[in-house]
């Protein structure tokens, strides 16, 4: 399975951050690519997610969420993430 990882520097607190990434209705406020989230997502369920490029490209995507959650302490910092399996099939439009 391929694997995509990223990391940022955030100048907030953890509780912060984490507000705001788990607050699902919220991403098309301050994300340029998602656009809105069909439900809640739950661990171990499929929840349809439309994202839009800035050239107006959109897509569907159904992902199974594998965890939301705190996954480790690392030198004093909590650290959170999102774990999510994409189907092959994505529907364009």
């Amino acid at each position: 399975m391929k694997k995509i990882e990223t990391s940022i520097l955030i100048d907030a607190t953890i509780e912060e951050v984490w507000q705001v990434l788990s607050e699902f209705k919220a991403y098309s406020q301050w994300s340029p690519t998602i656009k809105q989230f069909e439900k809640q997502p739950v661990v171990g369920e499929r929840c349809k997610v439309l994202l839009q490029q800035p050239n107006g490209f959109k897509i569907k995507m159904n992902p199974k969420f594998l965890s939301i959650n705190s996954i480790a302490n690392c030198a004093g910092k909590e650290i959170y993430s999102f774990q999510v399996f994409l189907m092959a099939s994505i529907i364009l439009g």
